[in-house]
């Protein structure tokens, strides 16, 4: 069927948005017709509402089949979790450019963690989207950021972005040079300058040295120690999320989420009606 009489003024937004021409705004216009012919929007114009703010975030490289599969993922995510469209496209481009990881990828994880809780608070998407830079920075991926917000999430209901601001802050120490830093670093055992260059080379390197930094913080046997050196390099979010609970947040680095087909699983419940059809 063609849809498109339901909603010319959203679809020449869409047009507006991408800069197309006439022959290539018909490739997404198919695109948006096959997301609402999947039982996803509430109605033609929902869809092209939707992929115009998907279309924004993404940009002109943008091709049909991902207008396609991210308007599908984002109006998911908004009609199970009561995730806006444009908050949690603006996570997942933000994911899909730091870690490189793909769209499905990115909404999957967004979809497990609404699943597993990490969104109490409201402030999930903000915080896949804010600290993604800072993750990716001292070599982290996305599964490891996950895994920090997810410890997090269960400490308190504001453990996400506390977890967040830990790393943030802690890519800030590790390499400022600074008396505390210095100390911290002796208190491990490893040198400051050395560790603040690896760092900074960022990729495969920076993040064996976070892991080795890691495992020299939690190895220290004095407990009381082990937190002057933990709030030295992840400053007062250390005592924010209490010792227990940053030590199980930073143990946690390195391990496995089995996010992959989270989203494709809901929309086989949610969308395979006779009610969405």
């Amino acid at each position: 069927a063609d849809y498109m009489g339901e909603s010319s003024e959203a679809s020449s937004r869409l047009t507006a948005a991408l800069g197309e021409t006439e022959q290539a705004t018909d490739l997404y216009t198919d695109a948006m017709q096959n997301v609402y012919a999947s039982n996803f929007g509430e109605s033609f114009d929902d869809v092209a509402e939707s992929a115009t703010q998907v279309a924004q975030i993404l940009g002109k490289e943008i091709t049909p089949e991902q207008l396609e599969s991210c308007t599908s993922a984002a109006i998911s995510l908004r009609d199970t979790f009561d995730i806006d469209v444009s908050g949690s496209m603006k996570a997942a481009k933000t994911m899909m450019d730091n870690f490189g990881i793909s769209s499905e990828e990115a909404f999957d994880l967004l979809a497990k963690g609404a699943q597993d809780g990490l969104n109490i608070n409201d402030d999930m998407v903000d915080s896949f989207a804010e600290y993604s830079p800072y993750f990716a920075q001292i070599g982290l991926d996305a599964t490891d950021m996950f895994n920090a917000f997810a410890s997090g999430a269960d400490i308190s209901m504001y453990g996400v972005d506390k977890a967040g601001d830990a790393f943030k802050e802690f890519g800030i120490r590790v390499v400022d040079g600074s008396e505390s830093t210095k100390t911290a670093f002796e208190t491990i055992g490893l040198s400051a300058d050395e560790y603040a260059q690896k760092i900074m080379a960022g990729g495969d390197t920076a993040r064996q040295a976070t892991s080795e930094i890691i495992e020299g913080l939690l190895s220290i046997e004095d407990p009381v120690e082990r937190n002057i050196t933990g709030v030295s390099l992840f400053g007062t979010q250390w005592e924010d999320l209490g010792q227990d609970g940053a030590e199980a947040m930073l143990s946690l680095m390195g391990s496995a989420v089995d996010a992959q087909g989270t989203l494709q699983g809901i929309n086989d419940v949610r969308y395979d009606n006779v009610n969405d059809a």
